[in-house]
């Protein structure tokens, strides 16, 4: 299981675009994937939510 959808990397590539619009090397890959990644956004939700059930049943919260 992955603890995260993005790397640090991927999340500076992105925080520096957001604000100043600048495209870092690697900026493209990024791209590449969160297209990709979009395809599979309900996935993503679901195993999010499947997640939550089960820290809520072992008596955790999220």
């Amino acid at each position: 299981m992955h603890s995260s959808l993005l790397s640090d990397h991927e999340r500076k590539l992105i925080k520096r675009y957001l604000e100043t619009g600048e495209r870092l090397e690697g900026f493209k890959v990024v791209l590449h994937r969160a297209r990709a990644r979009t395809v599979n956004r309900q996935k993503v939700t679901e195993d999010l939510k499947l997640l939550e059930k089960l820290l809520q049943k072992a008596g955790e919260t999220p």
